[in-house]
């Protein structure tokens, strides 16, 4: 289930006030909406060592949720945007290490 899917701007609202605050059920269910596809995007584009790069994007969301303003598209784009980004970075990684 994706952020947008079945759930009010009220959920989505609530669940990101409260992964803001460190609830970590929050974080538990903004994983569950986006780690698969977020993994699935890594997966698909052939990252190097794809869950290893999905906690690298979690790690960075949650530096900088408390400046995230938007809404649940927002976030999934915003987060989209950050894997793509590590993805990067491991693949520039990987290819200094067989250079």
């Amino acid at each position: 289930m994706t952020p947008t899917s079945r759930r009010s701007p009220d959920d989505f609202s609530s669940v990101l006030r409260r992964a803001r605050r460190g609830d970590e059920r929050a974080w538990d269910t903004l994983y569950r909406w986006l780690a698969p596809d977020i993994l699935g995007f890594l997966r698909g584009c052939r990252c190097p060592d794809p869950e290893d790069v999905l906690g690298d994007v979690f790690l960075d969301v949650a530096r900088g949720i408390g400046g995230f303003k938007g809404d649940a598209p927002g976030l999934r784009a915003w987060t989209f945007t950050i894997a793509r980004s590590r993805r990067v970075d491991a693949v520039r990684r990987l290819s200094r290490r067989h250079g």
